[in-house]
């Protein structure tokens, strides 16, 4: 029986590992943080992203949480559609959480 293709592959995360999305940051955000950021000097290296999936061991990343990571961290996901501009890391390497991001 041949394998149906119709359906995009989905990673599972497992243990303490992450799958975090990187976002777009505009040139000021978070309220009145104070916090400016000149995206012409990060554009390529943002280290601010969206947990898109949380392994079950975490303890206190959540999926939807806007976090912030070292630039090395984990490793870049490619080849699988969906998962652009992604890095699977473990939750160790989460440096915090950003509020109110805008």
């Amino acid at each position: 029986m041949a394998k149906s293709r119709d359906k995009a592959p989905e990673l599972i995360c497992v243990g303490e590992r992450v799958i975090v999305r990187r976002v777009e940051l505009s040139e000021k955000f978070g309220g009145d943080s104070g916090i400016i950021v000149k995206p012409q000097e990060v554009h390529d290296r943002t280290c601010v992203g969206v947990i898109i999936d949380a392994g079950p061991l975490c303890t206190w990343a959540e999926n939807g949480q806007h976090v912030f990571y070292h630039r090395h961290s984990g490793f870049e996901i490619y080849g699988i559609d969906g998962y652009t501009d992604c890095r699977c890391m473990n939750e160790r390497d989460l440096l915090g959480v950003v509020e109110n991001l805008k």
